[in-house]
């Protein structure tokens, strides 16, 4: 298996990095729905194997799109050990499953769930996202001010001024996941992926060669676990090749409120017609949007009130990211 997982990285991220540089030489017409692709980007720690970050990615062939949509890693889900989204894969692990068949069965309980097609899912470990970030030679983050972030006993751990931050893997890591410094919680580190996405597509589109591409395969082999069917992505890279380098992005979060639960365990629960909304909007055409009712909590008044009222979302894009307000306690 270890083996088939170094192939099929050696031979897609080269493949999509020559894509992404590569000129359109000509317009490319193709009609709605034809060349879609979606997929699911899952991140998990080492200890317990919770998926720490969850994100939808589809790209929309009719317009050059690529959109984003995270589902916060404490969203409520009925079904799962803990009552968290976060918790069904290492339930999977738990039970006997190997990584390529628990990632598969989050992938199909988040597609028949939110009511989308999902087409593959790529799953990661946090030591693999830090050894990727230093073969490709760090990440520059531009933020609007200065930004501090904290250990769990106030101790300063990672310090970024204002204006354009270089960072390592190490930084990233510490940048992606920590909550403590940020003064919106785990909606705020949500806000805080946005923003290292961003910089890091926008160096992979502008700043990799591929020999940083081809090492960075090779280092983080054993990390990566992949349900993709290769032949189809290669149809839709070829399909859309030169125009990917152009690409328009955006990205957003599925739309709910963190709260505390009756039993006083932190939550983030999900607006039925807000998520639908922005699902929607975004090309992922919801069609039959929690059919087993498994993110609404009856037992729980402020699961039912948000369950059942419009919430509000920002969609951003490269540019808007900036208006994000990372503001350290």
């Amino acid at each position: 298996m270890k083996k088939l997982i170094s192939i099929v990285l050696l031979l897609i991220l080269p493949f999509i990095t020559f894509v992404f540089k590569s000129d359109a030489k000509e317009d490319v017409t193709v009609s709605a729905g034809e060349g879609d692709y979606s997929l699911i980007l899952c991140g998990f720690d080492e200890a317990a194997e919770n998926t720490d970050s969850i994100i939808l990615a589809k790209y929309i062939s009719a317009d050059n799109s690529l959109n984003f949509i995270q589902i916060p890693r404490d969203t409520y889900h009925d079904a799962a050990s803990y009552k968290k989204i976060n918790s069904l894969y290492p339930s999977r692990r738990a039970s006997g499953d190997d990584r390529k068949d628990a990632l598969k069965a989050l992938e199909m309980d988040i597609e028949e769930n939110l009511g989308i097609n999902i087409d593959a899912s790529i799953g990661y470990t946090m030591d693999t996202f830090v050894s990727v970030i230093d073969a490709i030679g760090g990440v520059d983050l531009d933020l609007p001010k200065a930004f501090s972030i904290y250990d769990s006993k106030g101790n300063e751990i990672l310090s970024l001024s204002d204006g354009e931050n270089h960072i390592d893997g190490k930084d990233a890591l510490l940048f992606v996941r920590a909550r403590n410094g940020y003064t919106g919680g785990d909606i705020s580190r949500i806000d805080a992926q946005k923003i290292f996405l961003s910089s890091f597509l926008g160096k992979i589109k502008n700043d990799v060669s591929l020999t940083d591409i081809i090492k960075g395969c090779v280092e983080t082999r054993n990390g990566w676990t992949l349900n993709v069917k290769i032949g189809d992505l290669f149809k839709i890279i070829m399909k859309n090749k030169g125009r990917i380098s152009n690409v328009d992005m955006k990205y957003a979060t599925l739309p709910g409120v963190a709260a505390l639960g009756n039993n006083g365990v932190s939550y983030f629960y999900l607006s039925h017609k807000s998520s639908i909304e922005l699902l929607n909007s975004l090309g992922f055409q919801s069609d039959h949007f929690d059919p087993n009712s498994v993110f609404l909590n009856n037992d729980d008044k402020t699961s039912r009130d948000v369950y059942y009222q419009d919430i509000g979302y920002y969609i951003y894009d490269d540019k808007t990211l900036s208006e994000i307000d990372l503001s350290s306690r």
